[in-house]
């Protein structure tokens, strides 16, 4: 793995598209973007030199199917829990469906880190899979978002480098883009531990319960007389105990 690090660029998601057109799999870094990227067009938001901007960019070289495109998903979300279990040594972490890292802080799950899975495709074939990675370290003043209740290590009261932290989920990240298809897959479900609770979708009076995770990523959810089908994360609801 190649790892190009930048004091500014605009996004480390579009870099790393840039780059690894010429590279097989390369992490870039840097201590500020000026378009951080989130999921549904929204921008990740964050201080210069405060906390980890990343992105994994792979380069595929056979035909990859669905099974493990999906599951790219899971590869930047379990890279950071992974490593804040071993960096911090404490079991606070969890994963909220798609690929959001929350903390528990003071008694309530606070969103950590976000990831940002990006695909470029020639004609139905996936060209290359691109990971972005926002995890809130030492930033501890956060803009109002909707919806979103931030929080980082330093609001844990972790003192930890970013360039320790960055090493770790890079470690983490070459480990589970080792595992095969239905290896990493089931990491991601397992670790997600969402099967059998009970779901709220915004703007639904109803009461379901996560039945199933189907190879495409979406979620299944079921009440006493409908079913629904779940492929975006903001819009469920569920308790991460």
């Amino acid at each position: 793995m190649i790892h190009y690090h930048f004091e500014e660029i605009d996004s480390t998601n579009d870099v790393a598209k840039s780059l690894i057109k010429n590279e097989k799999l390369i992490a870039v870094t840097a201590n500020y973007q000026t378009k951080g990227k989130g999921r549904n067009s929204n921008r990740w938001v964050g201080d210069k030199s405060a906390n980890l901007y990343l992105s994994f960019g792979i380069k595929h070289e056979l035909q990859v199917d669905l099974k493990r495109i999906i599951a790219f998903q899971g590869m930047g979300c379990l890279a950071v829990k992974q490593a804040l279990n071993i960096v911090c040594k404490n079991d606070i972490f969890r994963l909220k469906y798609p690929n959001d890292v929350y903390a528990n802080h003071s008694g309530n799950f606070k969103k950590i880190c976000g990831v940002l899975v990006e695909h470029g495709f020639i004609g139905s074939v996936c060209d290359y899979s691109i990971i972005g990675i926002g995890l809130n370290i030492n930033q501890t003043v956060f803009p109002d978002i909707p919806n979103i209740n931030p929080v980082s290590l330093a609001m844990l009261g972790y003192e930890i480098e970013i360039k320790e932290i960055t090493e770790k989920v890079i470690e983490e990240f070459k480990f589970l883009n080792k595992l095969d298809d239905d290896q990493l897959f089931d990491v991601w479900v397992k670790e997600l531990n969402i099967i059998g609770k009970k779901i709220k979708v915004l703007g639904e009076d109803v009461d379901y319960t996560a039945i199933e995770i189907f190879e495409d990523g979406r979620l299944r959810l079921i009440s006493e007389k409908t079913e629904r089908i779940i492929d975006n994360g903001d819009s469920v609801r569920y308790s991460l105990e």
